[in-house]
């Protein structure tokens, strides 16, 4: 499975010259409202795919029993569910962008970006933390290029009254009330606190085209190979990347085509560093004006990561152990409560026929 490979989801692939705010803004994902009645911790879940993406377990419209695999994600502003999530609790698919009037023929009918489909959610039951009236966008929404079509995802920038700390270490997800978001940072002894920054989504355009691109978010300044550069962290992306223009170095090189990569240490401050691959963008891709360089999850994994929306600040620590719990045998058990429901027939006794 392919989730989040950096610079295919955050790079844009052709040169931009100018931008624009886009009404995309609105569906990409929203929460209506937050119950949270303090702390709640949920365990980090694993799974069990490329890369080291965090996740956590959700109950979907109160229904104990169908629970969903999320992946938190940062770096882009985005709830999104698939169409399996669509199809399995029966949701109305609603239709965003489309021309008032197309005088382009078939196949042109949408503005830029494409058909945007999203879906209204009643609750996310997270632990003990209910977030209701979400607004989700359905991945396989067309013309956005997103390369994540497999997974259900939250972005932690959309959860603005919820501050959340992803603790490998502990192995568990917290979550407090944004109110208390600076407290949970600065108890995060070790840590390096780091103001960051939102960019919104974008139409670019380049000569006669445009193309959509998501809003980078949780950028922070980072020292990479030497050079300090405005850098989104992703906690999911798997790979980071640098722009060509950064002139980079690092302490080894690797060449494959037109890809030069890097091998060069990233620091987060004096105590907080590590090494790292970046790849360095080519002739066909750029990053947006704003932003340098990307840290992926290869990096991001080895840290305790706290993100405090109400004051735009986030906070690292290295995390001294791993400790994830594997998501696939509730993925399977899922999927076999989806099997007998659809067919009416359990699964256990169809083996025991069997054999």
């Amino acid at each position: 499975m392919r989730l989040l490979s950096a610079p295919l989801f955050l790079l844009l692939s052709l040169p931009v010259f100018a931008g624009s705010s886009h009404p995309i803004n609105n569906w990409s994902g929203d929460v209506g409202t937050a119950t949270i009645p303090g702390t709640v911790k949920v365990p980090l879940l694993d799974p069990g795919f490329d890369g080291v993406s965090p996740a956590i377990s959700v109950s979907v419209n109160s229904d104990t029993d169908k629970t969903e695999i999320f992946h938190l994600v940062t770096g882009v502003d985005l709830i999104s569910v698939t169409d399996e999530f669509v199809s399995r609790h029966e949701l109305k698919v609603k239709t965003h962008n489309r021309k008032l009037i197309n005088l382009y023929g078939e196949g042109r009918e949408y503005k830029v970006g494409g058909e945007i489909k999203t879906v209204s959610i009643e609750t996310l039951q997270i632990g003990e933390m209910v977030l209701r009236d979400v607004t989700a966008m359905v991945i396989s929404s067309k013309g956005l290029d997103l390369d994540f079509e497999e997974a259900n995802l939250i972005s932690l920038n959309a959860l603005t009254d919820v501050a959340t700390a992803i603790l490998p270490s502990e192995g568990v997800v917290q979550f407090e009330p944004a109110s208390d978001g600076a407290a949970m940072l600065e108890g995060m002894t070790g840590a390096v606190r780091l103001p960051y920054e939102n960019n919104s989504w974008e139409v670019f355009k380049y000569g006669k085209k445009k193309i959509m691109s998501p809003g980078l978010t949780t950028i922070v300044t980072a020292e990479i190979g030497g050079k300090s550069l405005p850098t989104a962290l992703s906690v999911a992306g798997n790979t980071g990347a640098v722009g060509a223009g950064a002139n980079v170095s690092g302490s080894a090189e690797a060449v494959q085509g037109d890809q030069h990569s890097h091998w060069a240490e990233i620091s987060f401050g004096d105590d907080v560093a590590t090494d790292a691959w970046f790849a360095e963008t080519t002739v066909f891709q750029v990053l947006p004006d704003e932003v340098q360089a990307i840290v992926g999850s290869d990096v991001l994994a080895r840290f305790d990561f706290a993100i405090d929306p109400a004051n735009m600040q986030v906070a690292l620590r290295p995390a001294q152990f791993q400790n994830r719990l594997d998501a696939r045998p509730s993925v399977l058990e899922q999927a076999l409560k989806d099997a007998e429901e659809a067919t009416g027939l359990s699964i256990k006794t169809v083996v025991e026929d069997v054999k």
